[in-house]
């Protein structure tokens, strides 16, 4: 019994002194500069076979019991068209099988990335750069390539179209990420926080969680990104249904985003569109998909200023296409006044709109703008203080300023307060229901084809009824029919009427059938209840002020409470004589001159 022990222990003991010697000669054996070289090149070896890459070390150094330290890494592929260099490349081994590689911790410090597209590659052709994450061979194979954490600092990054153009420029970034794996062409990571200095952009954070997926797309879910002057929360989808899609970015790519209260600065914008309008008091919240060249909306949310709100569905197409910029906005809700409302127009389309100051004060549109700025359909609602319009209305401003675009549909309008928007005192507020076709936005450019109802209109304190008319109005000018119907006036009117001050001038034919002098206000008392007849009216204003030219009334009717009186023709001339105006005046029954 005492010799089995005792060989018993000589065996234990000799084990253990076999295990502490084999462990020293494999710690002296890693301790060799010349083994570390030759670990990192069978790493390298694998890595070559398996990427569509090149890599070189300057040299490799492990410490146990999972830390491998490289100097100056290099990696390139064949046609040089990517390339990373660290000076500094820390790695912390977990435990791996040959399926599964773990990586504890990487620490990459000050490294440089450089890519460069090949011809023919757009500037958007990021699948170069991300097709050198995929296995070359066996791409399906079940290899789960992980890493817990990822630190890089002082990063340098710059993207080539072309050997002499250069498209970006990254200095000074910082980049945690952790929790990355990939496993058959798919790439989950957190973004913990990407942040650096570029040429046109300073981005101070950016993280969230990532997916990417080959031949499906990009995600990046519970994003934060912050830069000197925007904060945007959003999560977003680049999908493709092949990763060469990618080539033809605006026209295939699918975006998928969804933000609340966006607030991007557009001097950061400008910095790449160089066109890019200025609202950086610009909010938006909601939903946004389709290719890049052509998205939709739904329910977006935006505020501009303190007083400028809407909500909105859209579309917008053809975005990469300056000139062919299509947008079709539902606007659910819109509200705002003339200051915030001109300066959002000024930087949309650099334009004064000044000459709207006395009509929007402060307004809603509830309704639909489908086109661009300089050509468009408006149909809906706008309400302010001085009128309410219901428009279905074409409008083009192309190639003109916005003040002298013309326009053609339906305008419908409640309470237009004419006497604010025509400067003339008598009149009051009316309805109307009419079909234009004019141009001119302002009174003195305004020059339109008019045909519709008057339903109301008030006029020297009465309020006239049933009128329609057709004809063209330019300012205060009118040429063509009006005919009314009111309770107390059945008119038929042809011809012209211009009220300007230059040209203030008369000329039509009326006929007139019970026309109740005092129920409209023109008499002071009820002694004429009503006059009929005929009118044919030629009168002009000279310089001095007076009138000239002719008025008769024919077949003329007047009922009084007193009795009935019919005259064939009264004419009432008026003409200058020498340095005088003579009035001249017959009738059936009188004829008198006066001057």
């Amino acid at each position: 019994m005492k010799k089995f022990f005792r060989r018993f222990l000589r065996v234990i003991f000799g084990t253990i002194l076999f295990l502490l010697l084999g462990l020293g000669i494999l710690a002296y054996w890693l301790s060799l500069p010349s083994t570390h070289t030759y670990l990192a090149n069978k790493g390298i070896e694998w890595l070559e076979s398996k990427f569509d890459v090149s890599v070189q070390i300057e040299t490799a150094q492990v410490r146990l019991p999972n830390l491998l330290q490289l100097k100056s890494l290099l990696i390139s592929d064949e046609y040089r068209d990517t390339l990373f260099y660290a000076p500094n490349f820390e790695v912390r081994v977990g435990r791996s099988t040959k399926t599964n590689i773990v990586l504890r911790k990487v620490n990459i410090e000050e490294p440089y990335i450089r890519m460069m597209l090949p011809e023919g590659d757009t500037v958007n052709n990021w699948q170069v750069f991300i097709q050198k994450f995929i296995p070359k061979t066996d791409p399906d194979t079940n290899i789960i390539f992980s890493i817990d954490k990822v630190e890089m600092s002082g990063v340098h990054f710059k993207k080539y179209l072309s050997p002499e153009e250069r498209q970006f420029n990254f200095w000074n970034s910082h980049i945690e990420l952790s929790g990355f794996v990939y496993h058959n062409g798919r790439v989950d990571a957190n973004l913990d926080s990407i942040a650096f200095t570029g040429k046109r952009l300073q981005l101070n954070h950016l993280g969230g969680k990532f997916k990417y997926k080959k031949d499906k797309g990009v995600y990046l879910s519970d994003m934060h990104l912050q830069t000197e002057k925007s904060e945007i929360f959003a999560n977003l989808g680049l999908e493709v249904d092949s990763n060469a899609d990618y080539n033809d970015f605006v026209n295939r790519v699918r975006l998928q985003a969804e933000f609340e209260d966006v607030k991007a600065s557009s001097q950061e914008f400008m910095r790449f569109f160089d066109k890019f309008p200025n609202l950086d008091d610009f909010v938006l919240s909601g939903k946004i998909w389709g290719k890049i060249n052509d998205l939709e909306g739904r329910d977006v949310r935006f505020r501009y200023g303190a007083n400028t709100s809407g909500v909105a569905d859209l579309t917008l197409q053809n975005i990469a296409e300056e000139d062919m910029l299509f947008a079709n906005f539902g606007l659910k809700y819109f509200r705002s006044n003339y200051e915030e409302f001109h300066r959002l127009m000024k930087a949309l389309t650099g334009e004064d709109i000044s000459f709207t100051k006395p009509y929007l004060p402060t307004f809603t549109f509830a309704g639909e703008f489908v086109g661009d700025l300089e050509s468009f359909r408006s149909v809906g609602t706008l309400h302010t203080e001085d009128a309410t319009l219901d428009l279905e209305l074409d409008f083009d401003a192309v190639n003109k300023p916005l003040i002298n675009a013309s326009y053609k549909g339906q305008v419908k309008g409640r309470g237009v307060n004419l006497r604010k928007i025509s400067g003339i005192d008598d009149f009051g507020t009316a309805d109307f229901n009419a079909r234009i076709d004019g141009k001119g936005l302002t009174l003195d450019l305004f020059s339109a084809k008019i045909k519709g109802e008057v339903k109301r209109v008030a006029y020297q304190n009465y309020n006239y009824k049933n009128i329609s008319l057709d004809g063209q109005f330019e300012a205060l000018f009118f040429d063509g029919q009006l005919k009314i119907k009111d309770p107390n006036l059945d008119l038929q009117f042809d011809g012209t009427a211009d009220f300007t001050k230059e040209n203030f001038r008369l000329d039509f034919i009326a006929l007139i059938n019970n026309a109740d002098i005092f129920g409209l206000g023109f008499y002071a008392d009820d002694s004429i209840y009503l006059v009929n007849g005929e009118a044919f009216v030629n009168l002009a204003r000279n310089v001095d002020g007076e009138w000239v030219g002719e008025a008769r009334l024919s077949d003329c009717l007047i009922q009084r409470s007193r009795g009935v009186y019919f005259f064939r023709d009264i004419t009432a001339s008026s003409y200058e004589k020498g340095s005088q105006n003579v009035l001249s005046v017959q009738a059936d029954f009188i004829e008198f001159l006066a001057t």
